[in-house]
Parts: structure tokens; C-alpha cells; sequence
């Protein structure tokens, strides 16, 4: 997965202008996330990565960095 994919998945997921998320803006305060968009994003990573997120830690994910971090071994870039 690149960094870019999920930028732009948290863009959507966000309702927010595609393009404009920079990578250090907070979460909760973005368009529209919320913890059912938090949920959905976990649904998202796990069908298009095989990747299995933590519904706990996603919940206390409190920035864009910490969600990257969460997927850091999984980025190709």
C-alpha cells in the first residue's frame, strides 16, 4: 500500500477535497470522522491489504501520523 492510498481513503472517508490532507492533522475535527468512519476505515484496509487493524488502537488514534505509523510495515513508500 502506498501513503498516498490511504491518505486519499481518509480524504473520502472524511469528505474532505481530495488532495488536502497533508499527513499531521488530528482526526476527530476532519470533515466528517468520526469513530463509524474509523470503523469503516479498518473495513477498507482489511479488503483492499489483508491488513487487520486494531479496533482499540484505532479508536485511540488521535492524529493522521499515529494511523500512519499504525501501518508502517505494510507502506511501500
Amino acid at each position: 500500500m502506498k501513503r498516498l492510498e490511504i491518505f486519499e481513503i481518509i480524504e473520502d472517508l472524511a469528505g474532505i477535497e481530495k488532495g488536502t490532507l497533508k499527513g499531521d492533522e488530528m482526526l476527530f475535527g476532519l470533515g466528517q470522522w468520526d469513530s463509524l468512519t474509523g470503523a469503516e476505515f479498518r473495513a477498507i484496509v482489511a479488503e483492499n491489504w489483508n491488513v487487520q487493524l486494531s479496533g482499540v488502537e484505532l479508536e485511540k488514534a488521535m492524529d493522521v501520523p499515529h494511523i500512519m505509523l499504525m501501518l508502517k510495515s505494510y507502506l511501500e513508500d
